[in-house]
């Protein structure tokens, strides 16, 4: 069975992207609209993924923290406190990272927490039944 995953990304750009590389893996639901949270099951999901784009989105993270264990944050804003990565269950995403390294340093912790196979390994099976 396929884990469930929630993406909180006003900006869209993340969201997209790891809907692109992780879509055929999680089942992913995608929240793209800060009013149309609440329209949203997120305590069924196991992990989410929250981007930070404006200050608003810090009140979102909490709602979303309060129902999921855990929470890659990411962020663009240089002046966030970084103190709430801090948090138990919140793992950094280092936005400023090339895209090929951010995706590599993600399937990395993916996979370190079991929350997925490598990718690669994916792509190699994948091979070996075709």
């Amino acid at each position: 069975m396929r884990r469930k995953v929630f993406i909180y990304d006003t900006s869209k750009g993340y969201s997209r992207l790891i809907s692109k590389v992780y879509g055929e893996v999680f089942d992913i639901t995608q929240c793209k609209y800060e009013k149309k949270i609440n329209q949203y099951p997120i305590e069924q999901n196991d992990f989410a993924f929250v981007i930070i784009n404006h200050r608003d989105d810090i009140l979102k993270l909490i709602q979303i923290r309060s129902k999921v264990k855990i929470i890659f944050l990411g962020s663009r804003i240089k002046s966030i406190d970084y103190s709430i990565y801090n948090i138990e269950g919140i793992i950094n995403l280092n936005l400023f990272e090339r895209r090929k390294t951010f995706l590599m340093r993600l399937d990395a912790k993916l996979n370190e927490l079991d929350l997925i196979a490598p990718i690669q390994t994916l792509k190699e099976n994948e091979n070996e039944n075709s």
